[in-house]
């Protein structure tokens, strides 16, 4: 019977986490068919499916993580697409039996709601021995902002379950377990961490070693704590291997520029950070303080007012009743509670980089050695160290609470904490809400025009000699492309790049064509005018929405530019207002380069005519066509952004 009992232990808490799951989120996302919500998502989510997507009509290859067409020729680990690797080969495994269009995000999205449900009940039962306690506490981790902000976001780093689960087993190897017990608990933790994001490694890491330490201490159990320690490592680097982490790998990859710009703020544990930008903050009860860096929103780890209340309801508690239990209590668990603020204060100290700002002033830097800075800069965005101490804080005080208070008053207290928290954080879950619960619209794509089945016909790569980064709706509408005719791709948008041979790999190309060695089954992407200028003498050039394409053959398309001349251009700048007079009548290729350059408004005679294309990153490059009728005289492009480069050539097309 008790054996039963312990096993039900979680199930009530899973449930939980699929009912909230399905009450935010709704229940169309879990169709894996449904691609529309992900197209339409457009940033690192969209990056995550393209890369699951390519990897999934890439063959297999040794280690299982690498695939062949996204950075044609150039083999690629799915590790940095950021698509959850396990889920990765898992799928690419049952591919048969999927659907053309088929996305695992949803289903990632409710395992998450459940895992936290789940396992966040089993430690608080654990710690209480109470279901009623722990199914009402295990409400804060289904509840999770962390969580909910970062899924559907930087998907993969919604899965603080892991962390819990390290405690977890933290907690319920603390006194006992054999050294097979603990060798597999970790390497099981640690293969999890490499499977789904690598960023939980440094988390749980220091974790581990203050568990080992705790062992070695405590247990005097040398056996365990290297097999913990031991184990961890191994596991770590067989499952990185495995997923081929180490295939383009190199020292150029790791440098300290920039380590301290996503970190954490000392004011991150009650900071909202409701900044309006990129993974804003929420909170409708507590105001948000200012940031030193705009980066340190990866440094988001607001406990909530529920949460607060019950820090300060433990801090009461303890400094009322600091009777002889209390020190007894400290004296009786003062190695644990020491290991316990060792990893807190490591944590927190990793998060905050080496410089330490409260609110947006800098108090200092911290000089730590260039060998350990390397070290370091692996894991850029310190600020997301801050999620361990953040779970930490929420467990020692719902235990504080079970301790110092009446079980009838502790269940009572935990739950008005818990409501308050929801109230406090409705505005995160009501956003969510509102942008996955109802199906979305068709996603359009930019590349639109039925020219590019002809443009595609019997080609096999795209092949891009994009200089800079393009924006990441080219590059996933290209990709589109792409995987529908079932080609490669040169380069693509995802983090640790091999940088150095894709464009090398570009410049080789770029070679071949102008030695008229083109190659019939490439498409070629080219970034500018005056690269297709260059290139007009051995490929054949078109224009087709809003990108210059090339290719060595004649395609059966209407937009073939047979020529195309610098024009000489004299612009006249008034505030925001910036004018070209007595333009020739002509069609002229436009490229606007500027802060926001994607905002221009290009006005003929006063008549808006032409929508630009944004070709890079941020919006700082944009192109387009411009047609110049005779009886039109005037071009004016208004910009918030008066210092903007412009360049106008003159474009013939055979048709």
């Amino acid at each position: 019977m008790v054996r039963n009992k312990k096993l039900k232990v979680g199930y009530i808490g899973a449930i939980l986490g699929c009912l909230v799951f399905i009450m935010i989120y709704g229940v169309s996302i879990l169709d894996i068919s449904n691609v529309d919500w992900v197209k339409n998502a457009g940033g690192d989510l969209t990056q995550s499916y393209y890369g699951w997507s390519f990897f999934r009509t890439s063959k297999w290859h040794w280690p299982l993580g690498l695939m062949d067409n996204i950075a044609y020729p150039h083999l690629t680990s799915i590790i940095y697409v950021d698509s959850i690797p396990l889920f990765n080969v898992v799928f690419k495994l049952l591919n048969p039996l999927l659907p053309e269009n088929c996305q695992f995000f949803g289903i990632w999205g409710i395992l998450c709601f459940i895992m936290s449900g789940m396992v966040g009940e089993k430690l608080l039962y654990y710690l209480t021995n109470n279901r009623t306690y722990a199914v009402i506490g295990s409400l804060f981790f289904v509840f999770n902002n962390i969580m909910v902000q970062r899924l559907y976001t930087h998907t993969a780093l919604a899965a603080n379950w892991l962390i819990i689960l390290c405690i977890c087993a933290i907690v319920k190897g603390r006194n006992s377990g054999s050294v097979k017990w603990h060798l597999i608990t970790w390497c099981g933790l640690f293969f999890l961490c490499v499977s789904i994001n690598m960023y939980y490694i440094p988390i749980i890491g220091i974790m581990m070693l203050m568990f080992a330490g705790y062992l070695l201490v405590k247990h005097r159990d040398i056996k365990s704590s290297l097999g913990v320690v031991g184990g961890s490592i191994t596991t770590t680097i067989l499952t990185f291997y495995m997923y081929g982490g180490f295939y383009h790998l190199r020292t150029g990859d790791i440098s300290p520029s920039g380590l301290g710009y996503y970190s954490a703020n000392l004011n991150s544990l009650i900071n909202p950070m409701e900044t309006h930008r990129y993974l804003s903050g929420y909170s409708t009860l507590v105001k948000s303080l200012p940031l030193a860096t705009d980066g340190q929103y990866e440094g988001y780890a607001y406990l909530g007012l529920g949460a607060i209340l019950m820090i300060l309801i433990c801090v009461i508690g303890i400094l009322k009743n600091f009777k002889s239990y209390d020190k007894n209590f400290i004296i009786q668990y003062k190695i644990e509670i020491t290991f316990v603020l060792i990893g807190v204060v490591l944590l927190y100290l990793a998060a905050l980089g080496p410089d330490i700002t409260w609110n947006d002033k800098l108090l200092f830097s911290v000089s730590y050695p260039d060998i350990f800075l390397k070290a370091y800069s692996i894991f850029r965005s310190t600020g997301r160290f801050l999620w361990g101490v953040w779970n930490i804080i929420i467990i020692v005080s719902m235990y504080l609470i079970w301790k110092i208070c009446r079980k009838s008053m502790a269940v009572f207290l935990i739950l008005g904490c818990i409501c308050i928290q929801i109230i406090d954080l409705g505005e995160l879950y009501m956003g969510k809400h509102n942008t996955y619960f109802y199906t979305q619209p068709d996603y359009v794509s930019s590349l639109s025009s039925d020219a590019w089945k002809q443009a595609v016909f019997n080609k096999h790569n795209i092949i891009l000699f994009n200089k800079n980064m393009l924006s990441l709706r080219t590059y996933y509408d290209l990709a589109e492309i792409a995987l529908d005719n079932n080609m490669g791709i040169n380069d693509f948008y995802y983090s640790r790049r091999n940088g150095e041979e894709i464009e090398a790999y570009k410049q080789k190309k770029k070679e071949l064509v102008i030695q008229g060695n083109a190659a019939e089954d490439d498409l070629y992407i080219i970034d500018t005018f005056e690269d297709a200028k260059e290139l007009m003498p051995y490929i054949n050039i078109y224009y087709l929405d809003g990108l210059i394409i090339g290719a060595k053959n004649e395609l059966d398309i209407d937009s073939k530019i047979s020529e195309i001349v610098d024009y000489p251009t004299t612009f006249m700048k008034d505030n925001s207002e910036i004018s070209c007079r007595n333009l020739c009548e002509g069609i002229f290729g436009i490229e606007i380069q500027g802060v926001r350059a994607i905002d221009s408004l290009i006005y003929t005679n006063g008549e808006a005519k032409n929508k630009l294309f944004e070709k890079y990153d941020g919006g700082t490059v944009a192109s387009g066509i411009l047609v110049i009728n005779e009886n039109d005289t005037e071009v004016d492009i208004i910009n918030s952004n008066t210092d903007l480069g412009i360049k106008l050539y003159n474009l013939k097309f055979e048709n």
